[in-house]
């Protein structure tokens, strides 16, 4: 008889029990059957788990970075080298680009090259000044290998010249931050601080933090406003830059190698001497006084 619904089976012929299998509601397989589809039979990896088979590699995740990669330095928006060495001579810079060769430098050792010259100059290495003026030198350096931490080490003569009152000429701009090596001050545009050794008279320019290979630094100390009446006449000046750079071992066992190099020296000299050039003479003459010449007794030259 109908019931109103879906029919669950058909009936079965007399004597005959119906199964459980053979009436199952809707879908016409045992519970059993469903079980034993979903038993994991041995071998078999259960859907939806990705544990790795035999032979298999880990596809990379996207958003993930291997312990040994290390992200690239980022040099957008920092100055080029024209940029730089177009500064006034009142303003001191630094920056930072990448690049696998090396300008033509001074010093070139293997693996880093070294530089150090006068900046809006005539010549780079000597300068003549009769006038007041601002000063400033560049260095630039270049690696093709990684420089650790505190592994380059640049000194230069601190004291442009000395004035007439014996104080020195220090620089009054120094574009990479001031600090020592045991709490360093790091700048997007230079891996280089530095600090004045007293005893030494000198600056001295460290990497605070590694230099990667293929990257290039450059920055610059500035003199500024120096007067030409405070400093003698023909007071001459040397500056010479020194570098040394540690080349960790490759392999255990081999040695380190300390690599240095000894820059021209930026020299100059100052002339403030005054010659005269010409002379004219007139007679001196005031009303209702007589300087005739002759000669004259004590009594008429108190007169006077």
């Amino acid at each position: 008889p109908e019931t109103g619904g879906d029919t669950l089976a058909e009936e079965l012929p007399a004597g005959e029990d119906a199964s459980a299998e053979e009436v199952l509601a809707g879908n016409g397989s045992s519970s059993e059957e469903a079980s034993a589809e979903d038993e994991i039979q041995p071998g078999e990896t259960p859907p939806g788990n990705d544990i790795l088979q035999e032979g298999e590699i880990q596809p990379e995740d996207e958003n993930s970075q291997s312990e040994d990669q290390t992200e690239e330095e980022d040099f957008d928006n920092l100055m080029t080298l024209d940029e730089l060495k177009d500064l006034d001579n009142t303003t001191a810079g630094s920056t930072m680009w990448k690049s696998g060769f090396s300008l033509f430098r001074m010093i070139k050792k293997e693996d880093w090259s070294f530089d150090a010259y006068y900046v809006n100059q005539e010549d780079d290495h000597y300068v003549e000044k009769n006038q007041d003026f601002s000063l400033k030198y560049q260095m630039e350096f270049h690696t093709s290998r990684n420089f650790p931490e505190g592994t380059v080490e640049i000194r230069i003569p601190s004291a442009l010249l000395i004035y007439r009152d014996k104080t020195p000429a220090l620089p009054d701009d120094v574009a990479v931050p001031l600090a020592y090596p045991d709490h360093p001050i790091p700048s997007r545009s230079t891996p280089f601080d530095y600090y004045i050794d007293d005893e030494a008279g000198e600056l001295v320019f460290f990497n605070y933090r590694e230099i990667s290979a293929g990257s290039n630094a450059a920055w610059q100390v500035l003199y500024k406003g120096l007067k030409i009446m405070e400093i003698t006449d023909g007071t001459e000046w040397s500056l010479t830059p020194k570098i040394s750079a540690t080349i960790q071992p490759a392999e255990e066992g081999e040695e380190v190698v300390i690599e240095t190099g000894t820059l021209e020296p930026l020299t100059g000299r100052t002339d403030s001497s005054v010659t005269l050039s010409s002379i004219s003479k007139m007679p001196y003459s005031a009303s209702g006084k007589s300087y005739t010449p002759g000669l004259y007794t004590e009594s008429q030259v108190k007169s006077y």
